[in-house]
């Protein structure tokens, strides 16, 4: 039997895609940044005392990133979940696919590709956010509700960006088998929620003297993106030209205010607005670097290479009859 064929050699992608995650943190720039410091601060002061000053995080990748510092001394915990990661993509292609060499192809993509790696030792939230991800994805077609359920929710307290969508998902994995069956998924999977939420909500209760779902993030990220200073869509300091009173110190507030004046600025010029939307949408999906200090040639081919090879063949498969996407 051909090696690549053999059960094991999925073993031997995540053995090797955590060794390239170790060497690139220990051999390579390994330099703080200031988003990293915060998750850090943030997850100590959970730890130390249940609480965090940070009002734009959630709880997860704070104490899973703290706890990994604490205990190691570099971001063992996130070498580990992003090489554990390529079980799902594994699994996922191959659910997908139904062809084993294309899915350890997957896996082997997933084992090597750049912004994995750097992500790996940078002590951001992308590394722990795609491993419940796709964990969610996992569990979803091989219709392990509570699974998914779990693995979802514990990505709303990673980064609430898909809170909207994660039932919508649930109702199209399940309707299926019915709806009925969707609706009790749907059932299973708000109680998921309400559940492993309560403790959050309660801090946050404790911390504003009110209920806040998720964080106070929104408004800040709303004007960033929108306010009249930023040109390109990308991170844009408006240090000075706050839409409130210095004096403001209410987080809820301030949320509201930044909110507040974010819309606004859309109602004035919807059309600046749907510009901005486009700019925003390219830096997300551009197969290079945005950040100035990664722009080297060597850099920008290593990263984006793979990415136009990820492109092309999600757009290959999408662009398939679905009676032939099980190549």
């Amino acid at each position: 039997m051909p090696l690549y064929k053999s059960k094991y050699v999925i073993h031997v992608i995540v053995l090797i895609a955590f060794a390239l995650r170790a060497i690139s943190y220990f051999y390579f720039s390994k330099e703080i940044l200031p988003d990293s410091l915060e998750y850090l601060q943030s997850g100590r002061e959970l730890w130390a005392n249940g609480k965090t000053g940070a009002n734009d995080m959630m709880p997860l990748y704070p104490l899973f990133i703290s706890l990994s510092d604490y205990l190691f001394g570099w971001p063992l915990l996130d070498v580990v979940i992003s090489s554990l990661t390529v079980y799902f993509v594994y699994g996922i292609a191959d659910e997908i696919g139904k062809n084993h060499s294309i899915s350890l192809l997957a896996g082997v993509l997933y084992a090597i590709w750049p912004m994995s790696i750097f992500y790996s030792g940078a002590i951001l939230t992308e590394s722990l956010f795609v491993f419940l991800f796709l964990g969610g994805f996992y569990a979803a077609y091989h219709k392990r509700l509570l699974w998914c359920c779990i693995f979802w929710v514990l990505s709303i307290l990673t980064r609430p960006v898909f809170d909207l969508l994660y039932p919508i998902l649930i109702v199209v994995f399940f309707y299926e088998e019915g709806w009925v069956k969707s609706l009790k998924s749907l059932a299973i999977y708000f109680f998921a929620f309400v559940i492993m939420l309560t403790p959050w909500w309660i801090h946050n209760y404790q911390k504003y003297g009110s209920f806040v779902k998720l964080n106070l993030g929104l408004g800040y990220v709303l004007y960033e993106g929108n306010h009249l200073q930023n040109h390109d869509g990308g991170p844009a300091p408006f240090s000075g030209k706050e839409p409130y009173d210095p004096s403001e110190t209410n987080p809820i507030k301030i949320d509201q205010k930044l909110k507040s004046a974010a819309v606004e600025i859309i109602k004035n010029d919807p059309i600046r607005f749907l510009k901005m939307a486009w700019k925003k949408f390219f830096r997300l999906w551009n197969p290079f670097p945005n950040h100035e200090s990664y722009k080297g040639l060597f850099t920008a081919l290593a990263v984006g290479i793979p990415a136009l090879f990820i492109y092309a063949g999600a757009l290959f498969l999408w662009l398939r009859p679905i009676e032939k996407r099980g190549f």
